[in-house]
Parts: C-alpha cells; sequence; structure tokens
C-alpha cells in the first residue's frame, strides 16, 4: 500500500474592471484574492495596467495565486479600452 497526500487547491477570485479612455493613466490592479499573487495579461507591467499600452480593445487579465503547499490556481476577468476622442 501506499499514501497519497491531496493538497488544497487556493480559492482565487477577482473583481471586474470598469471600462477606461486610453488616455487615463496607469492605474493600480487591485481585487485578487488571496492577496499575494500576480496579474498578466495585455497592457499589465507588474500589477499596473497601462491603458496606452493596451490600446483599445477589450482585453482578458489573470491573476494566477500559488499557495504555500504549492498548488496554483487563476481567475480571469476583462477589461475594455475606449479609444481617445479626437479633438
Amino acid at each position: 500500500t501506499s499514501e497519497i497526500t491531496v493538497l488544497e487547491v487556493p480559492v482565487v477570485s477577482l473583481v471586474g474592471f470598469e471600462p477606461v479612455c486610453a488616455n487615463v493613466a496607469s492605474f493600480p490592479l487591485i481585487g485578487g484574492s488571496p492577496a499575494g499573487g500576480t496579474y498578466s495579461g495585455t497592457g499589465v507591467v507588474g500589477s499596473t495596467f497601462n491603458p496606452a499600452l493596451a490600446g483599445a480593445g477589450t482585453f482578458v487579465l489573470t491573476y494566477t495565486y500559488t499557495n504555500q503547499s504549492g498548488c496554483t490556481d487563476f481567475a480571469t476577468t476583462e477589461v475594455t479600452v475606449h479609444p481617445a476622442p479626437v479633438v
């Protein structure tokens, strides 16, 4: 016989983001839970989102978290970037 240990997978969540215009300043990404994970996706630099870098469109952002046991899970949400108005 042998023993198998099943490790708990973290429960990961990410709140949605309001649409933004392409000409707004970079802003910190918050809302990923549990704290201590990493963000990724188009326009993501570290833990900030840069709408100008992403450009206009709808993009999937991912929050990935690894617990102390080494188990990883992720959550995704979308952010929409509207083109800046031409004046």
